[in-house]
C-alpha cells in the first residue's frame, strides 16, 4: 500500500489510542504517549508503540503544543469566570449604595411629578457602561462544605437513602413473614402464583426504574428481586413442587445458583443494574462448585469435597467478564476508553454495560483463590489407596490454576492486585506441579522415584518459565 507524508492519511492505522486524563499525560516522556502506560524501553510494553521511529520527536511536539492549548482553554474559562463573578459583584455594591437614597426620601411629603415624567420608559435604553473588573484577587471559590447546584443533577440526601435502605429492608423481611405464612395457609398453586407475581413485579420494575434512571431506587427494589428469587427457590423445594424434595441438595442448589447466575448477568446486561452483577457473579463460583460435588454423589465425602472445590475454581474463571472491555487488568479499568477522537468515556458495548466491576471483581476473586486452595489441600487425601491419584487430582488442580493465569499473561501490570492474583496462581501451579511425583512415590513406597524427580521437577518448572519469558520479550 502506498502512503503519503500527510499525518491524516495514518489515522486508520492508529490502533490504540487513550485519551489524556490530563496535559500531564501529554507531556510525560517516562509514558508511552498512547496508552499512557509506564515506559521501561522504547517500545510499549502494552500497546507495542515504537518510539524509535523518526516520528516520535514530531509527536512529541505535536503533544506539548497540545497540552499548552488545553491550557490556554481552561486559562480563558477561569477569565470568563472571573470577570463574570466581578461584574455581578459591582452591580450588588452600587444597587447597595442606592439603597440608603431611596430609603432617605421621607413618605409624608408627595412630589408632584409632572404626567410626562410618569411615562414609562422606553423599551430600548441606553446600555449600562462596562463594569471593569478589580485585579486585586479572583474571585473566592466556594467553600469545603459548600454545596454546588447544577441543573438536572438529581439530589439524594443521606435521609431519603437512609429511609430506602430501610424500606427495602423491611419489604424484604414483609415478604419472608409472608412466603412462611403463605405456605402454612394456602394451596400450594396459590403459594406459587403469588410467590411468581411478586418476583416477576420486582424484576421488571427494577428494570423499568433503572431505565428511568431513578438508580438508588431502582437498585433497592432490585436488591428485593434478588432476595425474592433465591427464595423461591428455597420455597420450591420445600413445597416439594416437581419433587423437588427428594433431590440431592448439593446438586439442587448447585442447578439453582447456576441458573440464578445466567439470570442476574442477563438481567444486569439488559437493565444496568449493579446489584443484579454483584449477585450474579458471586453466585456463579458456589453454584458450579455445588452442581460438580451434587455430580459426584456416587463418591466418598472427600472426593466429593474436592470435586466441588474445583468446580467452585473453575466457576471463578468468569473473573475477566467484569473488566471493561478492552482491558486484562484491573488497573486499566479507569483510563478513558481507546479512541483517537472523542474524551474519556466508557468503552460503548452493544449488550454487556462497559463498567468496571471491582466489587464483583474482588469477591470472585477471592471465592476462587479460596476453592483453589482448597482443591490442592484437599487433592493430597482423595483415594489414599490408589497410587496414581495425586497425579489426577492435583493435576486438575495445576489445569485450573494456570486457566486463571491466562488472561494476564500478555497485559496484568506488575503491582496490580490482578496480578497478584495470576502470581498467586502461578506459585500454586509450581507447587502442585512438584508435589504430584512425591506423593506419588510415597504411595508407591518408591524411595528412588521420591528422592530424584521431584527435584527435577523443581529445576525444570523455573528453567521452562525462564525461557518462556525470554521468547515473549
Amino acid at each position: 500500500m502506498s502512503k503519503t507524508d500527510s499525518d491524516d492519511d495514518f489515522t486508520e492505522f492508529a490502533g490504540t489510542v487513550f485519551w489524556p486524563r490530563g496535559t500531564a499525560d501529554l507531556t510525560d516522556t517516562t509514558r508511552c504517549p498512547a496508552c499512557h502506560s509506564q515506559l521501561h524501553s522504547p517500545v510499549c510494553s502494552n500497546c507495542a508503540l515504537d518510539l524509535r521511529h523518526p516520528a516520535a520527536a514530531l509527536l512529541l511536539t505535536a503533544s506539548t503544543d497540545a497540552a499548552a492549548s488545553l491550557s490556554h482553554r481552561t486559562a480563558l474559562i477561569g477569565r470568563i469566570r472571573f470577570d463574570v463573578a466581578e461584574a455581578q459583584a459591582q452591580a450588588a455594591d452600587l444597587v447597595a449604595s442606592r439603597a440608603p437614597l431611596a430609603a432617605s426620601v421621607p413618605e409624608s411629603a408627595p412630589v408632584s411629578v409632572p404626567v410626562a415624567m410618569r411615562m414609562p420608559p422606553p423599551a430600548a435604553q441606553a446600555p449600562a457602561p462596562a463594569l471593569t473588573p478589580r485585579a486585586q484577587r479572583p474571585p473566592s471559590a466556594p467553600g469545603a462544605g459548600a454545596t454546588v447546584s447544577v441543573p438536572g443533577a438529581p439530589r439524594r440526601s443521606s435521609v431519603q437513602i437512609l429511609l430506602l435502605l430501610v424500606g427495602v429492608t423491611l419489604v424484604s423481611v414483609a415478604a419472608i413473614f409472608f412466603l412462611t405464612v403463605a405456605w402454612i395457609y394456602a394451596g400450594l398453586e396459590v403459594r406459587s402464583a403469588i410467590i411468581a407475581l411478586i418476583t416477576a413485579a420486582a424484576l421488571v420494575t427494577a428494570g423499568v426504574l433503572r431505565r428511568k434512571r431513578l438508580v438508588a431506587t431502582a437498585e433497592g427494589i432490585g436488591a428485593l428481586a434478588v432476595v425474592l428469587v433465591l427464595l423461591d427457590a428455597w420455597a420450591l423445594r420445600q413445597n416439594d413442587l416437581f419433587g423437588l424434595a427428594s433431590a440431592d441438595g448439593p446438586a439442587y442448589w448447585g442447578v439453582t445458583l447456576v441458573s440464578c447466575t445466567v439470570l442476574f448477568l442477563f438481567w444486569h446486561a439488559v437493565s444496568g443494574l449493579r446489584v443484579a452483577s454483584v449477585a450474579g457473579f458471586a453466585a456463579a463460583a458456589p453454584g458450579l462448585g455445588l452442581l460438580a460435588a451434587g455430580l459426584a454423589a456416587g463418591q466418598d465425602g472427600t472426593t466429593r469435597l474436592f470435586v466441588g472445590l474445583l468446580g467452585a475454581a473453575v466457576g471463578a474463571l468468569l473473573h475477566p467478564l467484569t473488566l471493561p472491555r478492552g482491558t486484562a487488568d484491573g488497573s486499566t479499568g479507569a483510563r478513558p476508553g481507546p479512541t483517537s477522537t472523542t474524551p474519556a468515556a466508557p468503552v460503548p458495548h452493544r449488550f454487556w454495560p462497559a463498567v468496571d466491576r471491582v466489587p464483583e471483581r474482588a469477591a470472585i476473586l477471592v471465592l476462587g483463590g479460596m476453592a483453589l486452595v482448597g482443591a490442592a489441600l484437599t487433592a493430597t487425601v482423595v483415594a489414599p489407596d490408589s497410587t496414581l491419584a495425586p497425579l489426577v487430582t492435583l493435576g486438575a488442580v495445576t489445569v485450573a490454576a494456570l486457566l486463571h493465569q491466562l488472561p494476564f499473561v500478555q497485559r496484568a501490570t506488575p503491582g496490580s492486585a490482578y496480578a497478584a492474583f495470576a502470581s498467586g496462581c502461578a506459585a500454586l501451579t509450581a507447587l502442585a506441579l512438584t508435589a504430584i511425583t512425591p506423593l506419588v512415590a510415597y504411595r508407591a513406597d518408591n524411595l528412588t522415584l521420591a528422592l530424584t524427580v521431584p527435584i527435577l521437577v523443581a529445576v525444570s518448572i523455573p528453567l521452562a518459565v525462564e525461557v518462556y519469558a525470554r521468547r515473549r520479550s
